[in-house]
């Protein structure tokens, strides 16, 4: 015989941070990190940090554009650093109103000055990169879960399992499981005050079937979000 659990999750969402690009060559490398999901007309950092991997850099700037964004600075200048060193910047942005669930493109270009030794004046270098953002209305939770082949009438069984967090940072979540067929007691309710974009989190429910079954009983489960 066979009987079908019925998980249910039901979760709230704020933004969060996760996903991080480089641009970069011999000479300079750019880190820009940002949040993996984004909600329209969410306001957010962009955060840039510099690295410098050779001498007699200057003039470096960055700038990044997107039709989809509104960037209150969206240039970044220095005028030299020094060969091994960093400097960090933070573009505030907003996902423009009306922005469609997907994603997006924004363009990046670094551009600096650098003077070898047997340069008669700085030569000027360019890099450009396409990096993507996600805006997405509502949260993405993925659930992973095991359970056993069997169990038997009467006896304590688990179903355990993963929540991962693949949109914005979800809060107050609550997951609950059932059967429409049979009654289980025992642990059915788990509860988590906020999860982050990226992270994961291990739950477990401890039931138990009626001990009148007498035979053994197979365990299904289906996943739902409420």
């Amino acid at each position: 015989m066979k009987y079908y659990l019925l998980v249910l999750a039901v979760f709230f969402f704020i933004p969060a941070y996760g996903l991080q690009n480089t641009i970069s060559d011999s000479n300079i490398q750019v880190a820009l990190n940002y949040p993996d999901i984004l909600t329209p007309q969410d306001n957010f950092v962009l955060s840039s940090i510099v690295k410098t991997s050779a001498d007699q850099i200057s003039n470096i700037t960055i700038n990044i554009s997107s039709p989809q964004l509104d960037i209150s600075q969206n240039q970044f200048h220095i005028d030299s650093l020094p060969k091994d060193s960093t400097l960090g910047n933070n573009f505030n942005s907003k996902v423009k109103q009306g922005t469609p669930d997907g994603t997006f493109l924004a363009n990046v270009e670094v551009q600096y000055f650098i003077k070898g030794y047997f340069d008669p004046k700085p030569v000027k270098n360019s890099l450009t990169k396409a990096i993507e953002f996600n805006t997405q209305s509502k949260p993405l939770l993925l659930l992973n879960t095991q359970s056993p082949d069997d169990v038997f009438a009467g006896e304590p069984f688990s179903i355990k399992g993963t929540i991962k967090n693949q949109g914005s940072e979800a809060q107050n979540i609550q997951m609950s499981v059932d059967s429409l067929q049979v009654t289980l007691d025992g642990k059915k309710i788990y509860s988590l005050t906020n999860l982050e974009a990226g992270k994961s989190s291990d739950f477990e429910f401890v039931l138990q079937t009626p001990k009148d079954f007498g035979i053994p009983t197979r365990v299904c489960q289906t996943k739902r979000n409420a």
